[in-house]
């Protein structure tokens, strides 16, 4: 008589070599999908990018600025309810002035094409309040090679390493300090980007 009480199942036990390759081939899966999503995170933020230089760049060439100015306003405002209502939020009458500013502060395409393969949209949205356009390259030079986030980047002290005990931070400050004086050799009175 087969009597089969309290039904437990337990796993075979497999070899230590299996156990081995199961733990390697889960961590090359998990490689790849962090590679895949990081790859679609840059495509992303950079398609982004440009498409706000582009519309900022095409409301430019309405003549929305100058003698024009209360006229630009007005189709800003009619622009930005139109895109609101069909695409979201990210087309507010704030978010399409910075827009339009975008193509003005940077002019060269190139260069924003550059810089959209290492920065978001949010990085050159803290960027464009800086009037200074030397401070502005180099505040943008030190997102790109610090992957600094999207808060204002005048408010990061980039002289100051961080205090601690931790060999992993004190390597990483060493490195920051190094970049910071690097970016800073390479700022000059013409631009970072010429």
């Amino acid at each position: 008589m087969n009597k089969k009480i309290g039904h437990s199942r337990q796993e075979p036990q497999l070899p230590a070599i299996v156990a081995d390759n199961e733990a390697a081939l889960l961590s090359d899966l998990r490689n790849l999908i962090q590679s895949a999503r990081q790859r679609i995170a840059t495509a992303l933020y950079s398609t982004q990018t440009l498409l706000s230089w582009h519309l900022g760049q095409r409301m430019l060439k309405e003549n929305l600025h100058g003698a024009r100015a209360a006229y630009g306003k007005q189709i800003l405002v009619t622009v930005s309810r139109e895109l609101t209502a069909e695409y979201g939020r990210g087309f507010s009458y704030p978010e399409l002035t910075r827009m339009v500013q975008f193509p003005q502060l940077f002019p060269e395409e190139s260069i924003v094409v550059t810089l959209s393969q290492q920065l978001s949209w949010s990085h050159f949205h803290a960027l464009l309040p800086i009037k200074d356009p030397l401070a502005r390259n180099f505040y943008a030079e030190m997102c790109r090679i610090e992957s600094v986030g999207c808060s204002h980047p005048a408010q990061k002290d980039w002289r100051t390493p961080v205090r601690t005990n931790s060999p992993v931070e004190k390597a990483r400050s060493r490195r920051g300090r190094r970049n910071w004086e690097a970016a800073r050799r390479s700022v000059d009175a013409r631009s970072c980007f010429s």
